[in-house]
């Protein structure tokens, strides 16, 4: 049984590009940036006073692509509306 939540991982093409975003545009707190041995690294954001957290993560750039592809694909489509036949009478 799930109890709460503390991190959310978000996928994001760059990773300071997005801290740049949740800190300075949306005003959210740096918790933690810590860099790994193999150039890994970990984010987490989060509004002040928050118990949840964003982690933000590079996705891998096969999945990054497909994303990018998948995206357009859906923005494309949003701003097409189905013409609807008038009921029959």
């Amino acid at each position: 049984m799930i109890t709460g939540i503390r991190i959310v991982a978000v996928p994001v093409d760059d990773i300071d590009e997005a801290l740049r975003f949740y800190c300075q545009v949306l005003g959210m707190e740096k918790r933690k940036d810590r860099s790994g041995s193999e150039g890994d690294r970990y984010i987490e954001v989060a509004p002040p006073g928050s118990s949840v957290a964003l982690s933000p993560y590079l996705m891998s750039p096969l999945i990054a692509t497909r994303w990018r592809q998948a995206r357009r694909r859906w923005r494309g489509r949003r701003g097409r509306t189905t013409r609807s036949r008038s009921p029959r009478r």
